[in-house]
């Protein structure tokens, strides 16, 4: 069975506790926080690396021009139109909006490979 990589919220009553059971099975596996929001036609991607070892959000935090650099390509690579809305939002929580929905799930496949990519790299990294 392939391990689950991102969750996928519809707007839902339940969506609070769906993100709250999320992040404890991210923690809990060591795997990056990344939820899908799908509404009708488009969805809206969530993640972040808290949920991993301190020392690789110390890394993420130290290589975070490069990274915010190659997930901005991969999120314009999804996206239908090419207008820049202020549709990606970085902070310690990393917002994509306005994502084809199908394009969504490859989006946050492709985040999550390449987060677990970096984390493997620097396996042996120790602050």
């Amino acid at each position: 069975m392939e391990k689950k990589k991102y969750q996928i919220i519809k707007n839902s009553r339940e969506k609070e506790s769906l993100v709250d059971n999320w992040f404890s099975y991210c923690q809990n596996k060591q795997i990056p926080f990344i939820v899908v929001f799908t509404k009708k036609k488009y969805a809206d991607i969530e993640f972040d690396y808290i949920t991993l070892k301190p020392k690789y959000n110390y890394l993420f935090k130290k290589y975070s021009d490069k990274i915010e650099k190659d997930i901005e390509e991969m999120f314009w690579k999804y996206r239908e139109d090419k207008i820049y809305n202020n549709d990606v939002f970085w902070s310690e929580l990393i917002i994509l909006h306005k994502i084809p929905i199908d394009n969504a799930y490859l989006l946050a496949e492709e985040i999550y490979d390449y987060i677990n990519n970096f984390k493997f790299k620097f396996n042996n990294y120790d602050k």
